[in-house]
This record gives structure tokens, sequence and C-alpha cells, in this order.
């Protein structure tokens, strides 16, 4: 089973990680949606949050997303 994560980096020269939020509510099929993702792909990249896809993430992971200061990016995650 696979579970999905928010990565948060620094909009600066290096992209510095910041931090990571769990998705909790979107499904896969909730995400490939939202990002115009084929159904057949499991979404094991990294797909850029865009202003189409803020206010559902935000949603999900109960915080605002300052697309101006970060890089937000949903990735796969392993789950044990």
């Amino acid at each position: 089973m696979h579970k999905y994560i928010v990565l948060v980096f620094r909009k600066d020269r290096d992209g510095t990680f910041v931090t990571q939020h769990s998705i909790n509510r979107l499904t896969l099929n909730d995400l490939q949606s939202l990002f115009g993702i084929d159904e057949s792909n499991p979404m094991f990249d990294c797909y850029l949050v865009t202003e189409a896809q803020r206010a559902s993430i935000e949603k999900d992971i109960g915080i605002r997303l300052n697309l101006a200061q970060f890089d937000y990016q949903v990735s796969c995650e392993s789950a044990d």
C-alpha cells in the first residue's frame, strides 16, 4: 500500500527542503483527477502543486499554502 505526502521546499536558489505533510483523505483516484493523470498511472513521481490544486490540498492537509514563497510537491511514499 502507498500513501501520499506533500513535500515543501523553499523557493530559494537551493530549493531547501522545509517539511512534509501527510495527505489524509484524498485517494489515488482523487489525486489523479486533481492533477489530470491517467487512471493507470500510480503517481509514483512528484507533482508540483499549482493554483489549480491548491484548495483541495489545503483542505486535506489543513494548512494554507504559500505558493509565492514555497514549492509544494505531491509525492508517493511506501507505507509499511
